[in-house]
């Protein structure tokens, strides 16, 4: 935790670097997108993974959020590309 979380300040923004999307928006018109983040969770024994990191995160001085979070949607609009010009040879 103290190597690879962020820790960030109760209703504190952390706005990370940008990445490429993972879609492909080759569809025109307005997309509207959302970042969502979720919890952690075990895949076996929900609950005890839950408290596990709860106590990890305290003995560092950090919580761990307790529910989804969602940003504002983002509205784009997606339009072909121009028309290439073709050369004259």
């Amino acid at each position: 935790m103290e190597k690879v979380w962020v820790k960030v300040a109760p209703n504190a923004v952390y706005v990370t670097k940008s990445a490429d999307a993972k879609v492909d928006l080759n569809e025109h018109g307005r997309w509207r997108l959302t970042a969502t983040y979720h919890p952690p969770e075990g895949s076996f024994d929900p609950g005890g993974y839950r408290e596990y990191l709860k106590s990890a995160a305290q003995s560092v001085g950090c919580t761990i959020p307790e529910a989804v979070v969602t940003a504002q949607p983002v509205a784009v609009n997606v339009v072909s590309p121009p028309k290439q010009k073709q050369s004259i040879k």
